[in-house]
């Protein structure tokens, strides 16, 4: 924790503006290389981290919503509680796709330019939970100490930012070869959604919702198949060009 003047900044809120601001420079630096205006990526970027900063925790409150009933004022406060990712990533989706739509951009062009940079800013991000405590995992026998919850716990915190840094690298990968408009970021959809459905196996924070699966389970399905119907769409596309 440091105090600056009046203002204090937890080591949780520095990992998530680090994450932010790392991943923004080099999709500064890729989108300059590709000869396009950078201000796409500032105007793009500042509409999907409001967006992605409030949906994150306004779900946090929506899914601890009786914690946050007993202090109230808790709500406006973006700074403290949990992280969750579904909800940066949905808002921070809706928040671009509005800012594209209104500006006549292309969703799919820019989204592509900017997927791979949004899994590495949820990789940073996730070792702000691990540091926080929030999305633990179970109890083990093998895993690390959770001083939070003073047990031995599965570090799905450091296990989905790994996942993360791989899907980054992915997309990266697939960045440079020959493909269609929206299927990168359509593969992260895909490929997040696999990760966080496995991932809530080890969760110890999250409950059953439905059929025996959790709430953000759930959610994966959807994202997955979504994204797999727009995918199948770009295949009867035009040959793919290389970005």
């Amino acid at each position: 924790m440091w105090v600056i003047g009046n203002y204090v900044i937890t080591t949780t809120t520095f990992i998530r503006a680090s994450a932010f601001i790392i991943s923004s420079l080099l999709a500064v630096d890729h989108i300059k290389r590709r000869g396009l205006d950078p201000a796409i990526l500032y105007n793009t970027g500042f509409a999907a981290i409001i967006s992605g900063i409030f949906g994150s925790h306004m779900l946090v409150v929506l899914l601890n919503l009786r914690s946050y009933l007993k202090h109230p004022i808790d709500i406006f406060a973006l700074g403290r509680g949990g992280f969750s990712a579904y909800g940066a990533l949905l808002f921070a989706g809706i928040g671009a796709y509005i800012y594209l739509r209104i500006k006549r951009l292309s969703v799919n062009t820019i989204g592509d330019l900017l997927a791979p940079y949004a899994a590495l800013a949820l990789a940073i991000a996730r070792i702000s939970c691990f540091i926080g405590g929030c999305c633990y995992g179970k109890e083990a026998a093998c895993g690390i100490w959770g001083p939070v919850m003073k047990k031995i716990l599965i570090p799905t915190q450091l296990i989905s930012s790994l996942a993360l840094l791989l899907i980054f690298v992915a997309l990266r990968l697939l960045q440079e070869r020959p493909h269609k408009d929206g299927q990168v970021l359509y593969l992260l959809f895909v490929l997040y959604g696999i990760k966080r459905f496995l991932i809530e196996f080890w969760r110890g924070d999250t409950h059953q919702f439905l059929w025996g699966l959790t709430l953000f389970q759930c959610f994966s399905i959807l994202l997955i198949g979504f994204a797999c119907v727009q995918l199948m769409r770009l295949q009867k596309k035009a040959r793919p060009t290389k970005k």
